[in-house]
């Protein structure tokens, strides 16, 4: 019962982890991607 609890809080801290970063993460590849275009 613990060990199923533990699982469901790790997969519950790594999905709030993937949703803070992946804002970070569309950002910096919209800027790479006009960074790409201003330069090319």
């Amino acid at each position: 019962m613990l060990r199923n609890l533990f699982y469901v809080l790790l997969a519950t801290l790594v999905f709030f982890i993937a949703m803070a970063l992946f804002p970070l993460i569309a950002v910096g590849y919209i800027l790479l991607l006009g960074y790409a275009i201003v330069k090319g």
